[in-house]
């Protein structure tokens, strides 16, 4: 009987040993994914550290192109009132040139009568 006391013995020791494996199995299981998770949640508030770099970059290009077309529609107003004067000037330029070649004109035309009135 006492043989099978220690059998008995030595199989709950067996079970209890195993018991303690596995159990050390889960400890070790577990201490990998808290790790895993810390590691996970590290990477996503670094994803959400760019990403609102990012954000605020884009915010930032898309406030300077505003800026820059502003400026560049009112460059090309200044340079439209520009033309429209410079053409202004031209065609007062052409319009003086006509009445000088009129006036031209004619003086020639006094000057001949007043030659042939002499001859």
């Amino acid at each position: 009987k006492a043989g099978s006391v220690r059998g008995a013995d030595r199989h709950v020791l067996a079970m209890a040993s195993e018991v303690q494996e596995q159990c050390r199995n889960m400890f070790i299981s577990k201490e990998r994914a808290w790790r895993k998770a810390a590691k996970a949640e590290s990477e996503l508030a670094n994803a959400e550290a760019q990403n609102e770099a990012l954000h605020r970059s884009l915010e930032e290009i898309t406030a300077q192109l505003r800026h820059s077309e502003t400026r560049t529609e009112l460059s090309m107003q200044r340079t439209k009132q520009t033309l429209a004067r410079l053409q202004a000037n031209m065609e007062s330029v052409i319009g003086s040139r006509a009445e000088l070649q009129s006036e031209l004109a004619a003086a020639v035309v006094s000057q001949r009568e007043a030659q042939e009135a002499l001859a």
